[in-house]
C-alpha cells in the first residue's frame, strides 16, 4: 500500500462517518456538531497530505 492509498482511505472512512452520524435536532450553532468537526477534520487532513505531496515529502 502506498501513501496516496492510505491518504484516500483514511481521509474516506472520516468523511462517510461524518456523513453517516445522526444530526442531533438541538445543535443551535454549528461548532457544536459531530459532522462538521468530522467535515473540518478531513479537510484538514487532505490539505495536509495534498500539500506535502507537492513538497515531495
Amino acid at each position: 500500500m502506498n501513501s496516496a492509498f492510505l491518504t484516500g482511505l483514511i481521509g474516506s472512512l472520516i468523511l462517510v462517518t461524518g456523513a453517516a452520524w445522526p444530526e442531533p435536532k438541538n445543535s443551535k450553532h454549528p461548532m457544536q456538531s459531530l459532522k462538521n468537526w468530522f467535515f473540518a477534520i478531513f479537510s484538514a487532513y487532505y490539505l495536509y497530505k495534498r500539500l506535502s505531496t507537492r513538497r515531495g515529502t
